[in-house]
């Protein structure tokens, strides 16, 4: 394993990855069949030729030193007498890919494990840290403050501090893989678009070469774009909303086609995880772990995976944090409930059941405001910001806000309630100045106004949009759904149903045109491969940790990441990690049959993937390179 890793990923396995007994067909093997020496040395010379090789540092641009200079001011434009306002120069500020911790420009090109000679010594990198997370910021905002966002990488950003880092196969071939113009015929072996070079077909790279044709599946859809064929719309909706299929979700999707497919998921209420094994009632302790594993299990043996992937969306938008809420009370766990029954209703329903919610009463320091003196000014922020319109609100709209939301207070030991109690005592009864409204005004009121507010159905349009079809939507797309959405009172299971029929859902450029987070990433590979609960969900939940996305601690009031933001030299390293300990864990696999290969990665290889595993010799092997492979990570 420690050999195949080094070849394949160019870079030692870590010495404390575990070890596994080479006798042993339910582990990968201590030595994996390669390829031969002369298309190991053709996938160099392709990954130099890619617009991503960088063989030395390219000088930092240097503005004129006039710009630098402290208190610079150009001189006024003076014509006719006219006069025109000074011209400010901004502080110059360097490229902030060159700030970046592991940028190294003395740091040369360098092969890994797999291209170095026979008796020459392997390059060996020097190791590179993990960025250091943010502190957290201090304030008045709620849960941990407003700290700041988690750092976004560049492609290029990422396949410098890889090759840096000696990971540069691995991340180019996840970084340099673009969506080739045909996708491939879908039926139940494994296809490989690669020409008889190793590479994957690219209009900008091999656009002066001849490309191998490829019988395709794909149509011209009636918005004027390439959509793909049914069974791969059919594939990426259960693996984007449903965290992959089972054998059985995909071939009952598949005799019922698409659309009947969308209306089932619609249609099926969500099933509950079982009862905490703690108690739910007030004044249960609750141990961390425990509750962790109670969720990622559910997610992974839930019969309604649909409302399971909507339950974490939700929980991504509207988030508390065990650190704040504590574990001293149920109520992180009522929430969990809350969010599943609440996902697909409509946003109305969901404003009000959140802003009530007592876990986010104490996250957000709602719980005891009181408008009859300064009301905590917190929640009245992050519900126009974050929950519902976005920054288009006053500094007065967060105070007067305040107000209309005050009086509200978690239950108390005796009291049969799972949301908030209001107490009138502590409510403002004044008159409100609320996003353009004026009267005495409760939570209720000022749910209206939000709706009311323009921006509110594209604020939320654009969040499902973002996490579900693409990561740069368009905006005439946006405008489109949000009317809709509107014009049904803000349903969400009509939201829903739009984007999932939309010919942009189907749009060859939205194919695999997503990051799988990394609990979307896991709980999919235990789903998919059917190992035991008991055995995944432990390993699920300590990378869920390494991986920054652990359940119940959002790094801040603003959620996890998203898409490309997930990806770093780091967290790739980290993910093959994941899929090593899962697989040794397992002890035995599925066959991985290319029936599996169909429904796990649509068919649809990249050269490095469709090599490694066609000379895999164990299921258990063939699983490594599906899951680990840059394929699976997208979505």
């Amino acid at each position: 394993m420690r050999l195949a890793y080094a070849r394949e990923f160019g870079t030692p396995m870590p010495p404390d990855s575990p070890e596994e007994d080479p006798g042993d067909e339910g582990s990968p093997p201590s030595q994996w069949p390669l390829a031969q020496e002369g298309a190991a040395g053709e996938a160099a010379d392709a990954y130099r030729s890619s617009e991503w090789y960088f063989p030395e540092q390219q000088p930092e641009y240097q503005p004129d030193p006039a710009y630098q200079a402290e208190g610079y001011q150009p001189e006024a434009y003076r014509a006719d007498g006219y006069q025109a306002e000074t011209y400010e120069a901004e502080p110059y500020q360097a490229d902030p890919y060159h700030s970046e911790q592991w940028y190294m420009p003395e740091q040369p090109y360098a092969a890994g494990a797999a291209y170095a000679s026979e008796g020459e010594p392997v390059y060996q990198p020097e190791p590179i840290p993990e960025p250091e997370a943010p502190a957290p910021a201090t304030g008045a905002r709620g849960g941990k403050g407003r700290a700041t966002r988690k750092k976004t990488y560049t492609r290029r950003g990422v396949l410098a501090g890889a090759v840096g880092g000696g990971a540069a196969v691995a991340a180019a071939r996840l970084l340099i893989l673009e969506k080739p113009d045909v996708l491939a015929g879908f039926g139940g072996t494994v296809v490989n678009l690669s020409d008889h070079h190793g590479r994957l077909h690219n209009n900008v790279i091999d656009a002066p070469q001849p490309q191998t044709q490829v019988v395709t599946q794909v149509v011209k859809g009636g918005a004027g774009f390439p959509t793909i064929s049914e069974p791969l719309l059919i594939s990426q909706l259960l693996r984007r909303f449903t965290f992959g299929a089972t054998d059985a979700q995909y071939q009952a999707a598949n005799q019922q086609g698409f659309r009947k497919t969308v209306d089932s998921l619609l249609a099926t209420a969500p099933a509950q995880p079982p009862p905490f094994k703690a108690g739910e009632a007030l004044g249960t302790k609750i141990n961390l772990n425990d509750l962790q594993d109670w969720w990622i299990t559910h997610m992974i043996t839930t019969p309604t995976p649909f409302q399971e992937r909507m339950t974490l969306f939700m929980a991504s938008i509207f988030t508390s944090d065990y650190q704040k809420v504590g574990l001293d009370n149920p109520f992180l766990i009522w929430q969990n409930r809350t969010w599943r029954d609440m996902a697909l209703t409509d946003l109305r329903s969901i404003l009000k059941r959140v802003s009530i919610d007592p876990a986010m009463l104490i996250y957000l320091d709602g719980n005891n405001s009181n408008g009859r003196g300064t009301p905590n000014q917190n929640y009245a922020r992050e519900l126009m910001e974050l929950f519902s319109i976005g920054l288009v609100y006053k500094e007065t709209d967060v105070t007067e806000g305040a107000k209309a939301l005050s009086g509200w207070r978690v239950p108390k030991t005796g009291e049969t309630s799972q949301v908030g109690i209001f107490d009138p005592n502590r409510h403002f009864t004044g008159a409100v100045s609320f996003l353009g409204r004026n009267q005495p005004m409760d939570l209720d009121g000022a749910i209206d106004a939000i709706l009311a507010h323009p921006a509110s159905a594209p604020f939320i349009t654009t969040k499902f949009v973002t996490e579900f079809v693409t990561a740069t939507p368009d905006q005439a797309y946006i405008d489109r759904l949000a009317a809709n959405f509107r014009k049904s009172g803000f349903q969400i299971k009509t939201l829903v149903r739009d984007i999932l029929l939309s010919p942009e859902f189907a749009a060859q450029a939205n194919f695999r045109a997503l990051v799988k987070s990394p609990v979307e990433f896991m709980v999919g590979a235990a789903r998919t491969t059917g190992v035991d609960p008991m055995v995944a969900t432990p390993v699920i939940r300590n990378y869920s940790r390494t991986l920054g996305h652990q359940p119940f601690d959002p790094p801040d009031v603003g959620g996890w990441p998203r898409n490309i933001a997930w990806l770093s030299p780091v967290s790739l390293m980290n993910r093959v990690n994941f899929v090593t300990d899962f697989v040794n864990a397992a002890k035995t696999l599925p066959a991985a049959s290319s029936q599996a290969v169909t429904r796990y990665l649509d068919g649809i290889l990249s050269p490095g993937t469709n090599q490694t595993l066609a000379q895999a010799q164990t299921d258990a092997s063939r699983w490594w390179t599906l899951i680990a492979s840059p394929d699976a990570q997208l979505a």
